[in-house]
């Protein structure tokens, strides 16, 4: 594991959870975090800066999945600290074949009875952006728009 990039990632998010609390928060989210609470500092990014600073690499890949289970980054972000931190953590293998019998035995419609939790869904898993000229044309043209004119507005496209 890359701990050196993991570090790297995590530095401004953490530090930035002291727009979370005040003074008398920090160390609540700390020990959320898993992070060592150094009182020492003056400031409140003092105060994270040395909590964070202050933790060990070891620590870092458990620091990384509860930061990632308390406080959603964003998608980007959370797909690089989840490949950082997967790494080394071997997969089940699952043939091509298994993968197209469960496709072709799923009816779109089982898949979510409500749309917004399904999107809500799909935003934890990937990386759905719109288009960014959206709103220069008519409709979004990008994933996201794909996947309402697709699946909400006309299913069984």
């Amino acid at each position: 594991m890359d701990l050196s990039r993991l570090r790297e990632l995590l530095h401004a998010p953490i530090v930035g959870l002291k727009d979370h609390g005040r003074h008398e928060d920090l160390p609540s989210i700390c020990e959320k975090l898993g992070l060592p609470m150094l009182d020492h500092a003056a400031t409140k990014t003092e105060r994270m800066e040395a909590s964070y600073t202050a933790l060990p690499d070891a620590e870092l890949p458990r620091v990384a999945e509860c930061f990632l289970r308390f406080f959603r980054p964003s998608a980007a972000l959370r797909n690089e600290l989840q490949d950082l931190i997967w790494a080394d953590t071997p997969g089940p293998e699952i043939p091509k074949r298994f993968r197209r019998e469960i496709a072709q035995a799923l009816e779109p419609e089982d898949l979510y009875l409500h749309p917004g939790r399904f999107d809500d869904l799909l935003e934890r898993l990937w990386i759905i952006n719109s288009d960014p000229f959206a709103a220069f044309v008519l409709g979004d043209r990008g994933l996201r728009g794909e996947i309402q004119r697709h699946v909400h507005r006309n299913p069984g496209d």
